[in-house]
């Protein structure tokens, strides 16, 4: 069952974004990335039904809708500041992976129940988490706070542990 990131987020560059002369916000920069679950067939086994070896989850940098200010193309707080966004998603992504995982109900319509419950709730969960990191830090213009969430995504990251 394997879990898949692309790009990683050390690897995230502003060359791979859609370049802009003008931003639809006030922004300088956007990264979206996407959790998408796939290969989602159900196993029998003792105790009832689970996820079977084919499931996936791929956290992806959607490269058509990142973007970045031409004029901030070199701004590497900034590059770091949107790499932590890919990372946010690719925590948040891991633990909806290991507690689908994890999963075991009695019939196939209470995993498929539990399943879109789970991802609905990362989904809520990483714009949680994307929202307050943004509104603590300014969107990258509050240092301090910048330094302070540096350091709790990538713990997160480097643990393989959310918590939030």
């Amino acid at each position: 069952m394997p879990f898949q990131i692309s790009p990683a987020p050390e690897l995230v560059a502003f060359d791979i974004y859609t370049k802009r002369d003008s931003a639809p916000s006030k922004d300088w920069a956007y990264t979206k990335s996407n959790i998408t679950p796939s290969g989602v067939a159900p196993l029998t086994r003792p105790g009832g039904v689970s996820v079977a070896s084919t499931f996936t989850v791929t956290v992806s940098l959607n490269r058509a809708q990142s973007w970045v200010l031409k004029a901030h193309l070199n701004d590497t707080k900034l590059l770091d500041h949107e790499r932590l966004h890919h990372m946010i998603a690719c925590c948040v992504g891991l633990k909806f992976y290991n507690e689908v995982s994890a999963l075991v109900k009695p019939k196939l319509a209470a995993l498929q129940t539990e399943l879109t419950r789970a991802k609905a709730e990362a989904d809520n969960l990483f714009k949680a988490i994307t929202r307050k990191y943004d509104a603590d830090t300014g969107s990258n213009t509050i240092a301090s706070q910048q330094a302070a969430w540096a350091t709790r995504i990538r713990g997160w990251y480097a643990s393989k542990t959310l918590t939030f």
